[in-house]
């Protein structure tokens, strides 16, 4: 077998490797958001966990953080502006009991 053969072997094992260590650590996530959050409904919680979980996200479903950059809006001014409606969302999550 040539490096080449060997090398590509490796990268695809690699990837079965990461995808399983991916999922999970997007399951323990989602429980532990469920956990701190427990008004948030559990198929949120399993969005947000598999959004956190993929290398290289940068999406930002609860807020209008990716407009604001799209927009010219600097980073940390960015984070200011959507503090309020992520501190809105969280304040519901965690004030609710869990209904799911």
């Amino acid at each position: 077998m040539s490096d080449a053969d060997a090398r590509l072997r490796r990268r695809e094992r690699d990837i079965v490797r990461r995808l399983h260590v991916d999922e999970d650590f997007q399951a323990s996530l989602a429980k532990e958001i469920g956990r701190m959050f427990p008004g948030c409904p559990p198929e949120r919680a399993a969005a947000i966990a598999a959004h956190t979980g993929v290398r290289g996200s940068g999406r930002h479903q609860d807020t209008k953080y990716d407009s604001l950059l799209m927009d010219g809006v600097s980073r940390d001014e960015a984070r200011e502006r959507v503090r309020p409606a992520i501190d809105r969302v969280l304040a519901a999550w965690t004030a609710h009991e869990s209904r799911w």
